[in-house]
């Protein structure tokens, strides 16, 4: 009994603490409650507190936010007044639709900039792969006319060849439905037949060409052996008597073919430079035409031929230098055979005089019925 007491005492000291602290809680926050109204009143202001705490939070990041939006909004200021500081500078000051004028050229700059950049990056990429530098390279010094032509010639080109494709196409559609029906009907038999018949003859056929193809690469490989072997040296003496011909205008010469066609050309002194025959004037014609004449002459010598070199007015079209230059090449070439040189020219003999010294030249004149003097020379 004395326990039972003991523990409904506690109890009342429990209630009466829990009275208190509930009374001093309504009275510290002011709230208008009868004693067993407190704990309603106490729960109804815990669950405001709450709200109002919630709210707090949702304002406080509303607030961050509102900041991060305000600098950002300060930086893009900043960066407009950048912007604007030039345009304010050449605007009078206080004229506001110099201003406003002045803005709206920046603003079409800045749309022709782009629409610069777009039709550079469209030009690049069509440009297979070059550069926007290299394309300009290319096209400069190029007729826009001319472009436009050729643009409006390869689209004629390209529908052609459209049509054709369709053309082609519905051929090969046509052809592939008759190979059907052949292939389901009573003669797919006959067909296959011929077919195999036809690949045998083909391989047959086939090996035929390649031998005839073998045959006609091996008689190709020793004509150009002997063509080689026969030109080389008389080319390379041709090109040393070009070469004194003309005064050293050219180094040499040199065969290139075209295909199977062989050309001529004529190698500048630089060693980098070619001219082909149609290029040259009359005057280096003749002097390749003599280069050429005396290397065959000289080899058709050198074979047992012995017959004289008669040369009639050769140096025609020869200043008095070139003219010197060809006598020598005679005087060379006299030492093998006989030459003789015909002339109207009276001045060619001292000419030949003085560039065939100390050789012994002959001279003998011959008047004609017009009384004119024809000059003929032999050089021995």
């Amino acid at each position: 009994m004395l326990d039972l007491e003991i523990q409904l005492s506690d109890v009342e000291a429990r209630v009466g603490g829990h009275d208190a602290r509930t009374q001093a809680a309504v009275t510290r926050l002011g709230l208008q409650a009868g004693p067993h109204d407190q704990m309603s009143s106490l729960h109804a202001e815990a669950e405001r507190a709450a709200r109002l705490a919630d709210r707090s939070t949702d304002l406080k990041a509303r607030l961050e936010v509102a900041r991060g939006r305000l600098t950002d909004s300060q930086g893009l200021l900043a960066a407009a007044e950048t912007v604007l500081k030039p345009l304010l500078s050449a605007a009078p000051q206080g004229d506001a639709s110099a201003l406003r004028e002045l803005l709206r050229q920046a603003r079409e700059l800045r749309r022709l900039r782009e629409e610069r950049r777009k039709a550079e990056a469209d030009i690049v990429e069509s440009g297979d792969g070059h550069s926007l530098e290299g394309l300009i390279v290319e096209v400069e010094g190029t007729n826009p006319d001319d472009l436009a032509t050729e643009a409006q010639a390869l689209s004629e080109r390209m529908d052609d060849l459209n049509m054709r494709v369709e053309t082609q196409s519905a051929a090969r559609q046509r052809m592939e439905a008759a190979f059907q029906a052949i292939d389901d009907g009573p003669q797919a038999a006959a067909a296959a037949s011929d077919m195999a018949q036809a690949r045998s003859e083909m391989v047959e056929q086939a090996d035929l060409y390649m031998r005839k193809r073998a045959e006609i690469r091996l008689l190709r490989a020793g004509v150009e052996r002997y063509r080689k072997e026969k030109q080389a040296p008389l080319l390379a003496r041709a090109s040393d008597l070009f070469n004194i011909l003309t005064l050293g205008a050219f180094s040499g010469l040199l065969v290139e073919y075209d295909g199977d066609v062989p050309k001529l050309l004529g190698v500048r002194a630089d060693g980098a430079a070619v001219t082909p025959v149609d290029g040259m004037s009359e005057g280096t014609v003749d002097q390749l035409f003599l280069a050429l004449r005396v290397a065959a002459i000289e080899d058709a010598v050198d074979q047992g031929a012995r017959l004289p070199f008669l040369a009639d007015d050769l140096f025609v079209n020869y200043d008095d230098e070139r003219a010197a230059a060809g006598f020598k090449v005679l005087g060379d070439l006299a030492a093998k055979t006989q030459v003789l040189f015909f002339t109207h020219h009276p001045h060619l003999k001292a000419v030949a005089t003085d560039a065939l010294s100390p050789l012994k030249v002959s001279f003998c004149n011959f008047e004609s019925k017009m009384a004119l003097e024809d000059a003929d020379a032999r050089v021995d």
